[in-house]
């Protein structure tokens, strides 16, 4: 754990291309890792393990292969999108933890490291998914799911932890401009910052249509693109009414093949409250995902095509209109007992 007192030595210990990982030639200096006397206040950082009362926030991902696992901490405001596959065995159903609703809420987190305020764990929405893939909303977020057996089959198992109150993100450039090894590499959407990014995409004749077509949404909007936007800096997630929808504008479809190259993200919004101190509001948000045609290639040829991301924000805000007088004027005498009984 660096603190200010040994961060010197454990950059002159690990900074270099390699170094020893022997238990033995670590710091052990608990005086300066674990100050008790400090008065220091502790806080999250970017990065840093979100803990919890037992450990820290894990989430599933994949370590060499593609198989879970749970030993990965959520970082303080790191966008994490993994994908990972478990194996589940039918008669170990109800005994497998990893697939257990009650594995990832049961546990509190510590609302500032190494603190006794916690802050629990609350499911908003579950979705149930049937074994032709149909998905459902369930009307409440407060029925505990529990893996079973029934009829032969494992049910109940978890599939996914979604958070639809992400932040909002967009590709981000990389200095080889390849579409595909930029995957995954996303940016923060900053209010009032208008951006705009890209990549470029290398198409072969062997490229089928519709993997094509889902890599590059996947690629425009990442794993994670959110349902609402919060339509002020500080709206808090249970306040329903301050949560703007995403509007997605897509493209006709087409007989022939129509892939995406490019997401514009356009942020209405408008000045709010008080004229001398006003205060930034979200109104509107839309994302529009422009398509083209994809020709099949002959053999041996390939093309080069660009792929775009921007965001732009857009003041709504109404003009104050020419000789508009704040208070109305009132010619009236007030009788002379007004103020009876008192002088």
């Amino acid at each position: 754990m660096p603190t200010s007192e040994n961060f010197d030595q454990l950059l002159k210990q690990f900074g270099s291309a390699s170094f020893s990982a022997e238990p033995d030639s670590w710091n052990t200096n608990t005086d300066a890792q674990n100050p008790s006397d400090a008065n220091d206040t502790y806080r999250y950082e970017y990065g840093v393990p979100i803990q919890t009362v037992d450990a820290f926030l894990r989430l599933p991902s994949p370590v060499v292969s593609s198989w879970c696992s749970d030993a990965n901490p959520a970082g303080f405001l790191v966008n994490q999108a993994t994908k990972c596959i478990r194996s589940v065995s039918v008669e170990k159903c109800g005994n497998t933890e990893e697939v257990s609703m009650l594995f990832y809420i049961s546990s509190s987190i510590l609302a500032v490291p190494r603190s006794s305020q916690m802050v629990n764990i609350t499911v908003r929405s579950i979705v149930v998914q049937s074994l032709n893939g149909m998905r459902t909303l369930l009307n409440g977020s407060d029925v505990l799911r529990l893996p079973m057996i029934l009829d032969e089959l494992c049910v109940n198992i978890v599939l996914g932890n979604t958070n639809k109150y992400s932040q909002l993100t967009i590709l981000q450039s990389t200095s080889n401009q390849d579409c595909l090894a930029a995957q995954g590499a996303r940016t923060p959407i900053l209010f009032g910052y208008n951006m705009i990014s890209g990549c470029k995409l290398r198409i072969t004749a062997a490229m089928k249509c519709q993997p094509l077509t889902q890599t590059l949404l996947d690629l425009l909007k990442g794993q994670s693109f959110p349902e609402y936007v919060a339509s002020f800096g500080n709206s808090q997630a249970h306040d329903v009414l301050d949560w703007v929808p995403i509007t997605h504008v897509h493209p006709s479809k087409q007989s022939s093949c129509q892939i995406p190259v490019s997401l514009e993200i356009e942020v209405k919004w408008t000045k709010y409250g008080s004229l001398v101190n006003p205060q930034a509001r979200i109104v509107n948000i839309t994302a529009t995902v422009t398509t083209t045609t994809l020709k099949q290639l002959p053999s041996g040829r390939e093309r080069t095509i660009p792929i775009t991301s921007s965001v732009v924000f857009t003041d709504v805000s109404s003009p104050a209109e020419p000789g508009y007088k704040a208070w109305p004027t009132i010619n009236a005498k007030l009788p002379f007992d007004f103020f009876f009984p008192f002088v």
